[in-house]
């Protein structure tokens, strides 16, 4: 697990530093605060072997573009002169940094039918290099991995020739705020493999009392409700598709890493204990470190009233973050216990 995490040039992050981080970690503030960026952040560090993150995770934001202007937005201030950087330390004794750079480069070759005398207007090739920089019992071990986005809407990705190549052998995944349930078909025909599509159901019919069963029908998640015939997923509430959803996504992530994003987004607030109860038992159940942002009241007090109910351990493994950002781009993560975060929500102080 993730134990001190430091952001800097990342998108509206000029720097940012999280200590103490737990197994439950969640991040309030206001809008633009960069809570998401601190997901995305996380993201990317946790497997940089796959460079092609960098571009998909604009894709997140429903930002489908994939040419050098896009690349940018990556950068503080889209200031690509300064590489982004983002350092971590593990649970493992590892050390690890991620940097990342832009770069841009004449075309090897060139459409001699398209050419031109005008010399600023040449092809040119751009990408995104990745550095890893991994530290293990004091021996410091470095990759290189590029992307290149291509015209076609597909990216050639190149690692160092002769090299052996970084191994992530753990599992982590970043949830945006709108997450279709099919996305998670693939991990959901495993829960009923092994058996284990009792407990979802039962976390479910906590906001769904007419659900029966779940089943999958042609690549199709059918929930059976006690009509004659069964029911697309995707037609029932937004809170059991977003609560199945997040279920799926924590199950198919153990001993690994999940960055959940407005975690509380389409539910209602007499839901939020039981997706607060859900997540915490599955992040016990499944050994899951949890990053997760909510700028909801409702939720805040849930959480604090569901922590509470809990064993003291998992309290004590919990941290509430409030992200400040200051006019210089600086952002400071204020670090709240369980004990702190109760006290706040009795006295109705600000939080968010």
């Amino acid at each position: 697990m993730i134990t001190k995490f430091d952001i800097s040039h990342f998108r509206g992050i000029k720097h940012l530093t999280i200590d103490g981080i737990k197994q439950l970690n969640v991040f309030l503030g206001y809008n633009n605060c960069g809570k998401s960026s601190v997901l995305e952040a996380l993201y990317l560090f946790c497997d940089p072997s796959h460079p092609v993150n960098e571009i998909q995770i604009n894709r997140a934001r429903h930002y489908l573009k994939a040419d050098a202007k896009s690349l940018q937005y990556l950068f503080y201030g889209l200031d690509v002169s300064t590489p982004v950087s983002l350092d971590g330390d593990l649970d493992n004794g590892e050390k690890r940094n991620v940097e990342i750079r832009y770069y841009e480069k004449e075309q090897t070759e060139t459409d001699l039918g398209n050419l031109n005398l005008t010399s600023n207007n040449a092809n040119k090739t751009y990408g995104l290099q990745t550095v890893l920089r991994q530290t293990i019992n004091g021996r410091e071990t470095t990759y290189n991995y590029r992307v290149e986005p291509n015209d076609d809407n597909s990216a050639r990705t190149i690692s160092e020739k002769g090299k052996k190549e970084y191994v992530y052998d753990g599992s982590c995944g970043y949830m945006p705020p709108s997450s279709n349930p099919l996305n998670y078909i693939d991990s959901f025909k495993d829960i009923i493999e092994n058996k284990e599509t009792a407990n979802i159901v039962d976390a479910l019919r906590e906001i769904e009392p007419t659900l029966i069963g779940l089943n999958i029908i042609d690549d199709q998640i059918m929930a059976d409700i006690g009509q004659h015939k069964l029911i697309p997923i995707q037609l029932l509430g937004d809170g059991i598709r977003k609560l199945f959803s997040i279920i799926i996504f924590i199950y198919q992530l153990r001993d690994g890493v999940a960055m959940i994003d407005e975690i509380d987004n389409g539910l209602h607030y007499k839901s939020m204990p039981t997706l607060w109860r859900t997540i915490i038992s599955m992040a016990k159940s499944y050994n899951v470190q949890l990053f997760i942002t909510t700028h909801n009241i409702d939720s805040i007090k849930a959480l604090s009233s569901v922590l509470g109910s809990e064993d003291a351990d998992f309290r004590d493994d919990s941290n509430i973050y409030t992200l400040r950002k200051k006019s210089d781009g600086e952002v400071l993560a204020v670090r709240s216990t369980y004990e702190q975060l109760d006290y706040m929500v009795n006295q109705e102080m600000e939080l968010r």
